[in-house]
């Protein structure tokens, strides 16, 4: 699968914004073995410290590079029935990088340089058509598969993506598309655009780690998400402050009230499940109900 990547190679480019601006991304990347699988277009970027920018530059080369010599990998973490029924919500599939030494670690590393660079996208996109393959052969899995808040919008990027989906709406029916909250929306217009779009064609939406991000509640349920999945940090500020815990339970009758499923994500021990399962929780996640395992 080749990435294509919005990326503007003509330095210094002055935006309809003038506060915003390009540095030469060429000859601040310089990385051509990587760029050689790429196709570059055209990116635009938010201005901050050009040292800044270029350290960024050369963790999403690091990362490309990673990419290009498939050590980038998905493994699965189960969404449980907080009934105990055995019941499965689905799987969340979550991106793991393996070093040349034969180490893995986790994508967080990456995720704030890709996106304050604007690459983040490449990676959704890599993400979801992983999703969709996966679930091309796997008749019965159920997957969900993040993407940031800034790659929710309708545009070139997707375009191949949501004709797949369009093509194989078996497929759609079970992705669910789970959107972090840790950021923010480009438009947010358009992320509800985005949310009508990928609905329609059959999947799922879901608001990831909400709870902690910076957008107003009323653009994210504008997305009407059939789940809302609750940052870890409610349930584990909940285990010792009354104030959390009464938090904890209003947001998610707040979200069952307004039809959505919910997933406290967190749960690393037989209190925290006690806990979330006390406030209101219908799915639960986290290691107490299943360590990430890797794809068969």
């Amino acid at each position: 699968m080749k990435v294509f990547l919005l990326a503007s190679l003509k330095p210094n480019k002055i935006l309809e914004d003038e506060t915003q601006r390009a540095l030469p991304v060429a000859d601040a990347l310089n990385f051509p073995r990587v760029m050689s699988d790429l196709q570059v277009h055209r990116l635009w970027f938010s201005p901050i410290n050009e040292g800044d920018y270029r350290q960024d530059l050369v963790l999403a080369a690091e990362f490309f590079d990673h990419m290009a010599n498939d050590r980038v990998t998905f493994v699965r973490q189960i969404i449980a029935s907080a009934s105990g029924k055995g019941s499965i919500l689905y799987d969340e599939c979550l991106m793991r990088v393996w070093a040349s030494d034969g180490t893995q670690f986790s994508f967080a590393k990456y995720a704030g340089p890709l996106e304050r660079s604007g690459l983040m996208r490449a990676v959704d996109v890599f993400a979801v058509r992983w999703a969709i393959d996966t679930l091309r052969s796997e008749r019965s899995s159920r997957l969900g598969v993040n993407i940031a808040a800034q790659s929710a919008c309708c545009d070139v990027w997707w375009t191949e993506t949501l004709s797949l989906l369009g093509k194989w709406p078996e497929v759609a029916s079970r992705l669910t598309i789970e959107i972090t909250e840790t950021g923010t929306f480009q438009n947010p217009s358009s992320a509800a655009e985005f949310a009508q779009r990928i609905r329609a064609l059959g999947c799922r939406i879901a608001i990831d780690d909400f709870g902690v991000g910076r957008e107003p509640i009323s653009n994210l349920f504008a997305l009407v998400p059939e789940v809302v999945k609750l940052d870890a940090t409610l349930l584990w500020r909940a285990r010792t402050s009354p104030y959390s815990r009464s938090l904890l339970k209003w947001i998610l009758s707040m979200s069952s009230q307004l039809g959505c499923e919910t997933v406290v994500e967190g749960v690393e021990t037989a209190i925290d499940r006690a806990l979330a399962i006390s406030a209101g929780a219908q799915w639960l996640q986290g290691f107490h109900i299943a360590r990430p395992a890797p794809t068969a």
